[in-house]
């Protein structure tokens, strides 16, 4: 609150060595051309704008060796500092790529920034500023709910001074696979200052996101929580808490990406998967990120002596400080995801949750779907595992030769399967009329017999669901297309009302991972930390689907991908 806020910089300054201001903008945009920045509904003149963490951490290294002469001789004027107090302190995520003269780039304690003395105006760098926040305030600040209390205004700046030793080593950390966690993983990292290399066995980076969404890609979702997930949701709680829906669509935005939402449901507003990868590649190219295509990894091992870490490609050996696992699983093996990152987990100790496929279409034994084949039809799915009711869900069933697909049908297939390979019986109820219970369409059928009772089935039954639905329905039934209603025996029609409301399928198989969106099971999550760090192998980090855990249809696999490989790229920059 703006009453408070005086008090609570004079009693923060009082106790450590901090820069002030009178106001404290966190900036969503600038328009460099324009020189304005928009903050929160509002545009304020901006000129410059402060460094970028390589300028940072050259400028940094330059002071420590050769100063102040070598700074002068460019043009800036070096001077250190305890304390700073400006008109305005502007948090920038864009920077101009050189410091005009007439700035000073100022230490404190170590920490550079750029002061503008005619504005009396402080500019620092988002990347910068947040990889030196503590954890708990980063996603609140990026989601602009930052209040200061006077000790989080204390510790918001003290990492400054912890962090000197941080701020002047070079992490170098690989990055195996090259997907939609692997490359935030990447991007992460390097937001954070380390050396970053990515292994893509592919062609290119990426390949898979372009499917995602047929091809429109539904990165995210607003209703987001780990009930929306399988497998290690303990883990996915901490994680989502950290880089949720609002961090990602931040993200996105300031890459330059307009969103869509439809009804919660997020999207690029040019409808395009290829725009999200675009983006990322560019912010790839952007960190300096080394990326080899073509390139598998046939070894990964851990050297105790140098505590690094080898990595074996095409036969030449190269060493890491981190390493973050963003293989994949083994769905759509044509992408590139043929379940080998976990054979490297293996090689650390890690036990593996038997992979099996999942947001997949579901083969059942009875042979009449072949009449109803193509039919898409809005239905309530029921899944019974040995008898017990474990889920619903309900959506656009599309009714194939084989069974069932469709959303509902993909939601509860991960289920299915993981039931199935532990030989476990399945079966599903699907219900035609999802708006009625069974005592809501007695009484829908026994008014409509009223009004219609001397018709002929095929007749009585058009407009209630698809024709194909009713006539194989029917047929289950025992009953005449042409016979009149009224005269259909009550045990053939009360049969008939329990196929409409409740039809039992049993589920033999669910699709091949060929023919599946995602993998369900991997890295046991137990043995990982809240920053995905393994619990066997200090350095070593996962993301994405190589981990046991795998989301419903709707954005929430992705939005895994980038909050898992967010949450590995920082903190393997760091820990």
């Amino acid at each position: 609150p703006e009453d408070e806020q005086e008090q609570v910089i004079e009693t923060a300054v009082a106790d450590t060595p901090v820069v002030t201001a009178d106001t404290l903008y966190l900036v969503e945009q600038v328009d460099l051309n324009k020189g304005t920045v928009t903050e929160r509904e509002e545009t304020v003149p901006v000129m410059y704008i402060g460094l970028n963490r390589e300028e940072l951490l050259e400028a940094l290294s330059a002071y420590d060796k050769n100063p102040p002469l070598s700074e002068q001789e460019q043009g800036f004027e070096t001077v250190e500092l305890t304390s700073f107090s400006a008109d305005r302190v502007v948090v920038c995520k864009y920077y101009k790529e050189k410091v005009p003269r007439g700035f000073y780039l100022m230490v404190a304690d170590h920490f550079i920034v750029v002061y503008e003395e005619d504005r009396n105006t402080l500019y620092m760098n988002t990347d910068i500023l947040l990889s030196l926040l503590p954890e708990s305030l980063q996603t609140e600040i990026m989601e602009g709910k930052y209040v200061a209390s006077e000790e989080e205004l204390y510790l918001f700046w003290n990492p400054i001074r912890a962090r000197r030793e941080y701020l002047t080593m070079e992490r170098k950390i690989a990055v195996i696979g090259g997907g939609a966690s692997g490359m935030m993983a990447a991007i992460q990292a390097a937001y954070c200052s380390a050396a970053v290399t990515v292994y893509e066995k592919n062609d290119r980076v990426g390949k898979k996101l372009l499917s995602t969404g047929n091809g429109r890609c539904n990165f995210s979702n607003e209703a987001m929580g780990p009930q929306f997930y399988h497998g290690g949701t303990k883990l996915v709680e901490p994680v989502l808490a950290r880089f949720g829906t609002a961090w990602t669509k931040t993200f996105f935005s300031s890459l330059g990406m307009r969103i869509k939402d439809r009804a919660g449901y997020l999207y690029p507003a040019s409808d395009q998967a290829s725009t999200v990868l675009d983006l990322l590649r560019y912010e790839l190219d952007r960190k300096q990120i080394t990326v080899h295509t073509k390139a598998a990894v046939q070894k990964l091992s851990f050297d105790r002596g140098k505590r690094k870490f080898q990595i074996i490609q095409s036969g030449k050996a190269a060493e890491y400080d981190a390493v973050i696992l963003c293989c994949g699983g083994c769905a759509a093996p044509n992408t590139g995801s043929d379940g080998s990152g976990f054979r490297l987990a293996k090689d650390f100790g890690h036990r593996i949750i038997s992979p099996v496929p999942a947001l997949a279409g579901m083969r059942c034994k009875e042979k009449f779907y072949r009449q109803a084949a193509g039919v898409r039809c809005d239905a309530g799915l029921t899944l019974c595992v040995a008898g017990e009711q474990i889920c619903e869900e309900r959506g656009e069933l599309q009714l194939t030769d084989y069974g069932l697909s469709g959303i509902p049908a993909f939601q509860i297939s991960g289920l299915a399967a993981r039931a199935l390979w532990e030989q476990k019986s399945v079966m599903v109820r699907v219900s035609f009329l999802p708006d009625f219970d069974e005592a809501a369409c007695q009484a829908f059928f026994e008014k409509r017999l009223l009004e219609r009772g001397d018709m002929p089935m095929d007749i009585f039954l058009t407009g209630v669901v698809n024709k194909k639905i009713s006539q194989t329905l029917l047929k289950l039934a025992g009953i005449r297309e042409s016979e009149r209603a009224d005269a259909v025996p009550a045990a053939a029609f009360a049969n008939l009302l329990q196929l409409y409301c409740g039809l039992e399928t049993e589920v033999t198989a669910v699709n091949s991972f060929e023919k599946a969106q995602v993998c369900a099971g991997g890295v046991d999550c137990s043995e990982v930390t809240e920053t995905l760090m393994s619990k066997k192998q200090p350095g070593l980090y996962f993301a994405g689907e190589l981990l046991d855990v795998d989301g419903l249809c709707g954005g929430y696999n992705l939005q895994w991908a980038w909050s898992s490989g967010a949450m590995a790229g920082r903190a393997a920059a760091r820990e």
